[in-house]
């Protein structure tokens, strides 16, 4: 079928020898529509690299695809030092930092990136499963940007990074 013009597509290549094998069409791509605002929004998000410093492997992995799935450029490490040690490296929009985690937790983590990157403008969210008044409220002490409890929902994940990063 034929889609109207005015419904923006996306087209992905299945893979590149799909491609270069059937010069004559489309054979071997995705096409598929796309709301205009949700295209709008992921091309906002690829300048925003975010940050995710967790212990646990799947939740790494979770963020990771239901981040880069919505557009955002994403870099994982396993521990407060491989995160501190990244931020010499690269400078992300927004960090999302387990608060229990060896060695360095959450909130150490996050003294340690404000005294050795003040510049840094990176918006900084708790992503925990710690979900007491004192931890909030420590959290706050430390203005903290985002405070968001484990487990949570892609689409919350999204929403929230969206709001911290202005989209």
């Amino acid at each position: 079928g034929v889609l109207p013009a005015a419904v923006p597509l996306a087209v992905r290549p299945m893979s590149y020898t799909n491609l270069i094998s059937d010069a004559g069409g489309y054979r071997g791509v995705i096409v598929q529509s796309v709301d205009e605002s949700a295209l709008q929004a992921m091309n906002r998000r690829r300048s925003k690299l975010v940050l995710c410093v967790d212990d646990d492997p799947n939740i790494r992995q979770i963020v990771k695809h239901c981040l880069a799935d919505a557009g955002y450029p994403v870099l994982v490490c396993r521990d407060g030092d491989l995160c501190l040690s990244m931020l010499s490296r690269y400078e992300p929009r927004m960090i999302l930092l387990d608060v229990e985690m060896p060695e360095l937790d959450g909130y150490q983590t996050l003294r340690e990136i404000r005294g050795r990157f003040p510049q840094l403008r990176a918006k900084v969210m708790f992503l925990t499963g710690r979900r007491t008044a004192a931890d909030v409220q420590m959290a706050r002490g430390l203005e903290i940007d985002g405070y968001m409890i484990k487990p949570f929902t892609r689409a919350n994940l999204i929403r929230r990074l969206d709001r911290l990063s202005g989209i």
